[in-house]
């Protein structure tokens, strides 16, 4: 779908998905290696939010209730999908104590590439492109699981550069509750670009959220996240994680 994105001025191509819409799609392919429709023969159809359709080399196995696709060069896969599927679980139940989210549970058919894909979850699949040539389970990869998931499943706000704050910060509570590596204790680059005097703001919000307890913090997110809207400034987010 197509959305504006105040923070670059303008409308964008996005990867994100209305939860109470689903679309009949009927779709023709052959030696696909993956389509989260049902299949019959050459032909995929039935109800969906939004089509997937991967043509290309690659290996699916099952976990659990799980389907997951994966590229063919990937070794070890059985050996690295519990790991990795314990993380995104663990990662959307922390997502929701903060904030609604578009999905109750982890989509059971799952694709992994490093590669060529754009991410997006849906209520049926996922698709996760790490951006990574490590392993899927390597520390390099999944430091990022958070922050990208809760991209994928919470609905943006405006301000735009707000909203990416919030899920920076979001994303360094859930690995620090759970202890997780986490890189830098800082804002986002994309706040660089704010005044001078707005940069300084945001640096005293996270001095003062790091001086919080573990559920002092939860309860700034969530209440930050529920009221946050197009009007809000940084003094407001200010005022609110020092209350």
């Amino acid at each position: 779908m197509y959305e504006m994105n105040e923070y670059i001025g303008g409308i964008e191509l996005s990867e994100r998905f209305s939860p109470d819409e689903s679309y009949l799609f009927t779709v023709k392919a052959k030696n696909a290696l993956f389509c989260n429709l049902p299949r019959q023969g050459e032909v995929y159809r039935g109800k969906a939010q939004a089509v997937s359709l991967i043509k290309g080399q690659g290996h699916q196995l099952t976990y659990g209730d799980y389907q997951i696709t994966y590229p063919a060069d990937w070794p070890k896969m059985k050996e690295r999908v519990p790991t990795v599927l314990s993380l995104l679980e663990k990662t959307l139940h922390e997502i929701q104590q903060l904030a609604p989210t578009t999905v109750q549970s982890l989509p059971k058919a799952i694709v992994f590439s490093n590669y060529g894909l754009s991410s997006l979850m849906t209520k049926d699949h996922l698709i996760y492109d790490t951006g990574y040539g490590e392993a899927v389970d390597d520390d390099e990869t999944t430091k990022d699981f958070q922050e990208n998931i809760l991209e994928l499943t919470v609905q943006r706000k405006n301000p735009y550069s707000m909203y990416r704050e919030w899920v920076h910060m979001a994303s360094h509570y859930i690995r620090d509750k759970n202890g997780w590596r986490v890189d830098l204790y800082r804002r986002t680059f994309f706040s660089d670009n704010l005044p001078k005097a707005e940069q300084e703001i945001v640096d005293s919000i996270y001095q003062a959220f790091y001086q919080l307890d573990v559920e002092q913090q939860q309860q700034f997110l969530k209440t930050w996240y529920e009221e946050m809207d197009a009007a809000w400034t940084w003094h407001q987010v200010l005022d609110l994680v020092k209350r």
